[in-house]
């Protein structure tokens, strides 16, 4: 076998430099992505035929190899198809195709199987499955690979699919403490990452709905403002990750506060007079993420709703204007909110007085929410609700889970037009681990935890003080505001002071209330 090892690895290194400058240049990581795996396919097929492997058997892309998205540093898995287990001179020649794979640079991870192997371990472990719906062939028997793919669609539950991947998707999140907002965060697993874009496109092709954003524009699973959304999304985390991996020269998805700044630097953020480079960059990269999450959720639960059959439970209407179907709060009619932008806020109200009743938001509901937030019909701010925010906060319960629900659905941002700024927004101290908007949620579930006499062993001073307090909110009040004008420049305490004032004026407080919240934001 003539095989020049030195010519292969010479190649294999211009030809990754070559895409490293084009990427540095046009900022395209779909141009990236593509032109590596098809250098890849090339490298493969060429070894492939050069040790005489027999036609019999088959090289099979799976996992990101198999989607065509390989990351400068990502592994490069394939499954090698086998009809039969091989003889002693077919397993020598598998053992020195990956060897020379290994040894001109490619980070290979392989398996050996037969179509047989595949279907059971695909039944038994849900990970398998899910690698197998994103398989295309290399090189190889073609005849082998298409009953392969027969067998294992086959062998494919979509309901059983489907629930296994939402619960997988909680689990990974639980792991994250269900938090996108830490400073170095993680951007494929994190809430909100690459893994929730590549969850929902599974959950799509087990479902026959498709298995790119397009093909699901075209399905009506999405609308057009969603599939232009979707695909900027995951545009700018891919673009993240492959300057990442060629700032660590590994494969890795930790995004460092280190590996912030060089990255800032090279998209061509520059420091501002308030901000960092690093500081914009995160800023970008959360409120994606966030809405990743929101996006993900809207398409997942359509999806599901219009293929799953659901229990049928008769509908509860609430008011003129609400009602409950299948545990989901849906609104009679889709022009509510614009003719009733207070409705907005309402909607949270009627939710947190009802949580024991409701599993969250319709699709319909959401989708109009996140119209009216996201898009050209994106609303300035919210007219009205002044008096149904203030009975949020007087509530008993879930005070706080309703104000990260509005956080999450960009509502609180509308209705104090200053938290918009803070979403998103990074402190680098030494007291800090979270986002402003994040860190600011955290401390008013602190106050409200104060306000629980059953909890009141955690912090006893901090309970007593709070019990002896006649109104509690206008704490939350304060609490909202502390850091409010973080990340403007200048003193924050003063700026926040006159948002603090601003917003107790618009929701009608009296002077004594609007003195002490104000006082509370400035010392």
């Amino acid at each position: 076998m003539d095989f020049d090892l030195t010519r292969y690895k010479k190649e294999l290194f211009e030809k990754k430099k070559q895409l490293n400058e084009n990427f540095l240049k046009n900022n395209n990581p779909k141009i990236y992505m593509q032109g590596l795996s098809r250098y890849t396919d090339q490298l493969i097929q060429d070894i492939w035929v050069k040790i005489d492997m027999s036609d019999e058997n088959a090289v099979v892309a799976v996992g990101g190899y198999g989607r065509g998205a390989l990351h400068p540093c990502s592994d490069i898995d394939i499954l090698i198809l086998v009809p039969s287990l091989p003889n002693e001179k077919e397993a020598n020649l598998l053992s020195l195709f990956i060897r020379l794979l290994w040894d001109i640079g490619l980070d290979i991870g392989h398996s050996v199987r037969t179509i047989k192997d595949c279907v059971h371990e695909s039944m038994t472990d849900v990970t398998i499955m899910t690698t197998f719906l994103e398989t295309r062939k290399v090189s190889g028997a073609s005849e082998l690979f298409y009953d392969f793919k027969v067998a294992t669609n086959k062998n494919l539950n979509p309901v059983n699919f489907v629930d296994m991947k939402l619960r997988e998707q909680a689990h990974r999140h639980n792991q994250a403490n269900d938090v996108a907002f830490s400073l170095e965060p993680n951007l494929k697993n994190c809430p909100g990452g690459l893994r929730d874009l590549h969850l929902t496109l599974w959950i799509a092709q087990a479902l026959n709905l498709g298995n790119t954003w397009k093909q699901l524009h075209v399905n009506k699973i999405i609308n057009k403002y969603e599939y232009l959304a979707v695909c900027r999304y995951q545009n700018f985390l891919n673009r993240i990750r492959i300057y990442l991996h060629l700032e660590t020269k590994r494969g890795g998805d930790r995004l460092s506060f280190d590996h912030q700044i060089a990255i800032a630097k090279k998209i061509g953020m520059n420091t501002n007079q308030a901000t960092q480079p690093s500081e914009q960059l995160m800023k970008v990269f959360y409120r994606t993420v966030r809405s990743v999450s929101l996006i993900t959720k809207i398409i997942n639960q359509n999806m599901v709703k219009n293929v799953i059959s659901e229990t049928k439970i008769k509908p509860i209407r609430i008011s003129e204007d609400y009602l409950i179907k299948n545990k989901l709060l849906e609104i009679s009619s889709n022009d509510l909110f614009l003719n009733q932008p207070k409705k907005l806020i309402d909607i949270f109200h009627v939710w947190q007085k009802k949580t024991d009743q409701i599993d969250g938001l319709a699709v319909n509901t959401m989708r109009q929410i996140w119209r009216l937030t996201s898009t050209r019909h994106r609303l300035k701010y919210i007219v009205g609700g002044y008096n149904i925010f203030l009975k949020i906060l007087r509530h008993d319960r879930h005070v706080v889970t309703t104000l990260r629900r509005m956080n999450e659905h960009k509502i609180l941002g509308l209705h104090i037009p200053a938290f918009s700024k803070i979403v998103g927004q990074m402190q680098h101290d030494l007291f800090h681990i979270y986002t402003v908007d994040e860190h600011t949620l955290m401390v008013v579930n602190n106050l409200r935890r104060f306000a629980i006499s059953v909890l009141s062993h955690e912090n006893p001073l901090c309970s007593e003080l709070m019990s002896s307090f006649k109104n509690p909110h206008i704490l939350y009040i304060a609490a909202i505001f502390h850091d409010i004008a973080k990340g403007r420049g200048g003193n924050h305490s003063k700026l926040g002071m006159l948002d603090a004032k601003k917003f107790c004026n618009l929701h009608n407080l009296n002077h004594r209330d609007t003195e002490l919240i104000v006082w509370l934001v400035e010392n």
